[in-house]
């Protein structure tokens, strides 16, 4: 991945879907008596800030900013972990959803790290 900012352009618009998936299930949810409204309380902030922080850390890659590649690789430190938890408690279905996430992440992590020293430590 050369432009990773393209790639945090996607992984908002994944962010979104998916945001907007488990809103139509919390909705399902209410309808059915399967959830309560806390979680729909709980979830539309913790999408929006995820989704903003996405979008924030895309523009500050766009514009080479040092806090937009630490943000990112703070991000993607944080899939690692969560898709490492996973990994090891979940069954085998999520176990493949899990590893490809960490994989990706990891990828997009070495991606940051190249990409900060090539544009912003050749800069100062």
């Amino acid at each position: 991945m050369k432009n990773t900012a393209l790639a945090f352009r996607f992984l908002t618009l994944f962010l979104l879907l998916l945001g907007s998936l488990a809103h139509i299930v919390v909705v399902v949810g209410l309808l059915t008596d399967e959830a309560v409204i806390s979680d729909f309380y709980l979830l539309t902030p913790i999408s929006i800030a995820i989704v903003l922080l996405n979008v924030l850390i895309a523009n500050g890659l766009k514009a080479r900013r040092k806090w937009a590649y630490l943000l990112g690789g703070v991000e993607m430190l944080s899939f690692i972990i969560v898709g490492g938890i996973q990994i090891w408690t979940s069954d085998f279905s999520s176990t493949i959803i899990s590893l490809i996430l960490v994989l990706l992440s990891i990828k997009v992590l070495f991606s940051l790290k190249a990409e900060y020293k090539n544009n912003v430590v050749s800069m100062q």
